[in-house]
């Protein structure tokens, strides 16, 4: 039987060394900074937003064996929704992503055909009076993902491809996690039926609202959480290797329809990364800092993201292009 693996293109979107301190780590307090209005807090309704993110990608393959990739698309929606938790009608965030590419692999100077990856998410999670707890998560992956190790020795033989569903479910005082992973692509592979005990004082995050929830999280000082590490289906600690380092750039972006132009902005940077085993690599993050006064006009996005690919073979980098904001 073939090895799950994980650990590709697919599943680096939600982060991949996880800086552990000493005593207990304070839960996340979180601010809803994606909405203009700097107090707003539980207040869900008449939520909306679009980003457009262009995903380019750096080579750092040989030429015995190299991947490359044309110039992809990653978007996020977000949208308010009821859902049902326990007995209870709540109001809730929807948040929907898909990212889109098309590559080949090289080895030994022969080119392979193109591959198209397809990877798509959604979750759904409570307002940040909750620490954003999770609902439900499905991620739908078809990734076609080069070997950890080794070069093939032929461009026949360059990748696997996965294709499968990730869906996690919650109870409804996440407490506990239902993973079920169900496989199109190896045929061979088996259903994965799982449950994990959630139990820590750490806040607990859905892997897929973790690059959501960073816009919420103070930039005073390294957060850190409790997340499902998806390669392990085990609970993970995750975190910043340092506080954010703060600058100020001029990203290039439009904003509801306009023509795209710079924004200049206060931008701050820092990584992230899985704890203990098959922690991988950490991912590097650009977010736009909140805007000083009653108005935040940047809504805390993610700018931009650096993504390593697995293998070694190079990183792919989003970088924001469209966002459509609501007037709340």
């Amino acid at each position: 039987m073939k090895k799950r693996n994980f650990a590709c293109l697919a599943l680096a979107l939600p982060l991949s060394a996880f800086a552990g301190c000493a005593g207990a780590t304070p839960r996340l307090a979180l601010s809803a900074n994606w909405y203009a209005a700097t107090n707003t807090t539980n207040s869900i309704t008449d939520t909306y937003e679009k980003l457009e993110y262009e995903v380019t990608f750096e080579s750092a393959g040989s030429d015995a064996y190299s991947v490359s990739y044309d110039t992809g698309t990653y978007t996020t929606e977000l949208e308010d929704v009821n859902v049902t938790v326990g007995d209870e009608v709540k109001p809730a965030y929807h948040l929907t992503t898909e990212l889109r590419i098309t590559g080949r692999f090289t080895v030994n100077g022969e080119t392979g055909a193109d591959f198209t990856d397809v990877v798509t998410s959604e979750v759904w999670f409570l307002d940040v009076t909750t620490e954003l707890q999770p609902i439900r998560s499905v991620k739908k992956v078809l990734s076609h993902s080069p070997y950890a190790t080794g070069t093939p020795g032929s461009v026949e033989n360059a990748c696997i491809t996965y294709e499968y569903t990730y869906t996690t479910e919650y109870n409804a005082d996440c407490t506990q996690a239902t993973i079920t992973i169900e496989y199109t692509q190896p045929e061979e592979l088996e259903t994965v039926e799982k449950v994990v005990s959630l139990s820590g004082g750490e806040s607990f995050l859905d892997n897929e609202t973790i690059l959501f929830a960073m816009r919420g999280v103070s930039t005073s000082s390294a957060a850190s959480f409790r997340t499902i590490n998806p390669v392990t289906q085990q609970q993970s600690g995750i975190g910043m290797s340092a506080a954010p380092s703060v600058t100020e750039r001029s990203p290039e972006f439009s904003v509801n329809g306009a023509e795209s132009a710079a924004h200049k902005m206060n931008i701050y940077t820092f990584s992230l990364s899985y704890s203990g085993n098959n922690s991988g690599q950490a991912q590097e993050f650009a977010y736009a800092a909140k805007t000083d006064g009653s108005t935040n006009t940047y809504r805390n996005v993610l700018l931009e993201m650096s993504v390593p690919v697995l293998g070694s073979l190079g990183t792919l980098t989003y970088k924001l292009k469209s966002a459509t904001f609501n007037n709340k």
